[in-house]
């Protein structure tokens, strides 16, 4: 594990709490231009199921996902939730990110970094209707041009019980 200095885990972390403040403000084209054009944007479906005891005979988890957007897939998804269309965005929900337990490692490529993080994102719709989401990230933030961009980001979820529309980015 490369080590970072400390002024680049400072510089990621305020590149992430930034990017929070985006989301949280709903500012979502803002927010896709921190993207990279490679962006892999994934959220894995995660089972409750037990394993055997015997690791050789475990069941493969799913190959299905919440999120397995690219750009353009994001950058329609954005498009429809300002568009006021999506029925679950009107009025625009109140949204409160935090990221915790930050972690940043060099990766192979130089201007490459892999960084951990937790979250909790509370979301409110029309002052009824409340979730919480809590879970972790692996992102692969790049350096380029003097700023960074994601350019792959996994998340997990904690929780496998969720509502029936996550209208979010992570």
């Amino acid at each position: 594990m490369l080590r970072v200095p400390l002024e680049i885990q400072v510089e990621i972390e305020q590149f992430l709490a930034h990017e929070a403040r985006l989301l949280d403000e709903h500012q979502l084209e803002e927010w896709l231009a921190l993207l990279a054009e490679d962006i892999k944007y994934l959220m894995p479906v995660r089972e409750a199921v037990e394993q055997p005891p015997d690791e050789s005979k475990a069941v493969p988890q799913s190959g299905f996902a919440l999120f397995d957007d690219d750009k353009s897939s994001l950058t329609l998804r954005a498009g429809r939730m300002q568009s006021k269309v999506a029925p679950t965005e009107v009025p625009v929900a109140l949204v409160q990110r935090l990221i915790t337990n930050i972690q940043v490692v060099a990766a192979d490529v130089p201007g490459e970094y892999r960084v951990r993080s937790n979250f909790l994102v509370y979301q409110e719709r029309r002052g009824r209707h409340a979730s919480m989401f809590i879970g972790s990230r692996d992102d692969l933030l790049r350096h380029t041009n003097g700023a960074f961009k994601i350019a792959r980001r996994e998340i997990r979820l904690a929780q496998t019980l969720l509502p029936a529309t996550i209208s979010l980015f992570f």
